[in-house]
């Protein structure tokens, strides 16, 4: 970092509280740069609110914001930068652990490259390991000759690839931390408040591109995101509008007629697959119910086995939720919707399920295979789940797993 150049860290709230401390501590001990830091406190309950200030207390280079009604994400942010007078602001949500040297190589990415935002490479904790955290839906961005629509492609690249790569120009970047040039964040509007939890990256992603403004990824800078659970009690009513389903899907719809898409790549499954995780209220029993999720898709792998052969093609139908890895073995996969071998969300209706079932099957599909975070759609794609059950044999069904054979 040249010796002009000042950070503001902003730290926002994402969809609970729980984690603020941890992330925090993380935060002070491994941050050597000089900044100034800004804690949003959405009506933080009193339980974790403690928990922030004592761990900030003394330090006079900390701003707490503090507001008495809940207030979406990008409400903390817009707070945030109304705050900010120095050349970068870091964006960092209250869920996220950082490592030595974060800060340092965004800001060296920013400065060497050059460009106007940075975004370091984003871990997840899945299973026994960490993966690499991102859409692989969201590749590029093209604009369509005949229709001068946005089209969104899928990566090229698996998302492992980023693990150790070089710097690299993005087109898109997650919302978890992210660092902004301030003239960057001055060439494009303010941050959307009426977001819930979905799809917002894909919003902000938009208006750099359209901005004309240069971002990279730097994968020498790690942090990781701890998704939920647990969610307290306490902090119920907070994680429930930012996973609220009404909200998303016209999260969906603003999106796509702001910035004239063909389509945003759905996230509703997800959002329903967060939601799920309250229909326990003890914090430690979702915990037990998680760790209990990757024994159960261990079982699922086990069960395949037994009835799809190695070399047949299956669709799998997960709603993107599996946490454990390979889970269909050696046999080769598609994802249900499929678009270029990539996920691509829910069906928006029966219909389309059904013509997805049947194309698939044209290319050679031999088996599909519904796991239990997408039971939903055989509720809710009543019409799709007749025809699956009228046209082709189940082989397996328990509450883990149902497979239908698809060759005749």
């Amino acid at each position: 970092m040249s010796e002009s150049s000042e950070v503001t860290i902003g730290f926002v709230p994402r969809d609970r509280f729980c984690i603020a401390s941890r992330a925090l501590e993380q935060l002070l001990e491994h941050t050597r740069t000089p900044y100034r830091l800004i804690i949003v406190d959405s009506d933080m309950p009193v339980i974790f609110r403690d928990q922030i200030e004592s761990l900030v207390e003394g330090n006079g280079d900390t701003t707490i914001l503090r507001t008495h009604c809940l207030m979406s994400s990008n409400g903390a942010r817009n707070l945030v930068l109304q705050e900010c007078r120095t050349d970068y602001v870091c964006l960092i949500e209250n869920d996220v652990l950082v490592t030595e040297g974060w800060l340092d190589a965004l800001i060296a990415a920013c400065e060497e490259h050059p460009a106007d935002v940075s975004a370091p490479l984003l871990l997840e904790p899945r299973g026994s390991a960490d993966k690499v955290h991102f859409d692989d839906r969201l590749g590029r961005i093209k604009r369509q000759s005949e229709t001068g629509k946005l089209e969104i492609l899928p990566r090229e690249t698996p998302l492992e690839s980023d693990r150790g790569a070089a710097r690299r120009e993005t087109d898109f970047v997650e919302m978890h931390c992210i660092l902004f040039s301030c003239d960057s964040l001055q060439r494009i509007r303010p941050f959307d408040e009426e977001q819930c939890g979905s799809r917002a990256e894909v919003d902000l992603s938009l208006a750099l591109h359209a901005a004309g403004i240069r971002t990279v990824l730097e994968p020498s800078s790690r942090v990781t995101f701890l998704p939920p659970p647990p969610v307290h009690p306490e902090e119920r009513a907070h994680y429930l509008r930012y996973w609220d389903i009404d909200g998303n899907a016209a999260n969906h719809r603003t999106i796509e007629s702001r910035w004239n898409l063909v389509e945003c790549p759905s996230a509703m499954g997800f959002v329903a697959g967060r939601r799920r995780i309250l229909d326990v209220a003890d914090p430690d029993e979702q915990l037990l119910r998680f760790h209990e999720d990757i024994e159960r898709q261990v079982r699922v792998a086990h069960e395949l086995a037994e009835v799809v052969p190695e070399t047949d093609l299956l669709i799998l139908v997960d709603d993107g939720q599996w946490l454990a890895p390979d889970i269909a073995g050696p046999r080769p996969t598609l994802p249900f919707l499929e678009k270029d071998g990539q996920y691509w969300g829910s069906p928006s209706d029966d219909a389309t399920a059904v013509a997805e079932l049947e194309r698939l099957r044209g290319l050679g599909a031999r088996f599909l295979a519904v796991g239990w975070p997408a039971f939903w759609w055989l509720d809710h794609y009543q019409r799709f789940a007749e025809h699956l059950r009228d046209h082709y044999p189940c082989l397996l069904e328990n509450e883990r797993i149902v497979v239908f054979d698809l060759r005749d």
